[in-house]
């Protein structure tokens, strides 16, 4: 070969750098409006997983700083056998813990953190529906909402 058909022309150059990126791939139809659509859904997920954690972990704090400091017993002089004392009363329903909670009991403070924590995956399944269903995804939708319910269910059934 000479060296002249090795040579890369100027025009040839030009017309190389005016085409696209073809290391990702041309998306066209239903998966270009998923993917456009997709992003702010990406978004909303993001920051509920986000929100819900940082709740969580608010009242978490919010309940160990008030067990420590303002005693269990609102005594005001926490000790650790006090602290961990198997009479801690720990709500074990859901009125308990928000009753708790707006009396400014530690452990209901604590209990309501966790349970927070537990729905914060199950608000994201929520949102993926919602997320689905804007974007007109059938499959999706339907596949997401089997899922809800499959946790639902699971949620019911361990509370008998």
């Amino acid at each position: 070969m000479s060296a002249e058909s090795q040579s890369v022309k100027p025009d040839s150059v030009a017309a190389i750098s005016n085409q696209t990126d073809v290391s990702e791939p041309a998306v066209r139809g239903r998966d270009a409006v998923r993917s456009q659509i997709s992003e702010p859904v990406e978004t909303a997920i993001g920051w509920s997983l986000r929100i819900g954690v940082a709740i969580s972990m608010l009242l978490v704090l919010a309940g160990a700083a008030v067990s420590f400091i303002g005693g269990i017993y609102g005594g005001g002089n926490a000790r650790r056998h006090t602290l961990t004392s198997v009479h801690v009363v720990v709500p074990q329903t859901l009125g308990a813990a928000f009753t708790g909670a707006a009396h400014g009991h530690g452990p209901a403070l604590i209990a309501l953190g966790c349970l927070v924590l537990i729905l914060t995956p199950i608000v994201r399944v929520v949102v993926s529906v919602l997320g689905f269903a804007l974007v007109k995804d059938r499959l999706y939708a339907a596949i997401t909402l089997l899922v809800l319910l499959l946790l639902s269910a699971s949620l019911l059934v361990s509370t008998l």
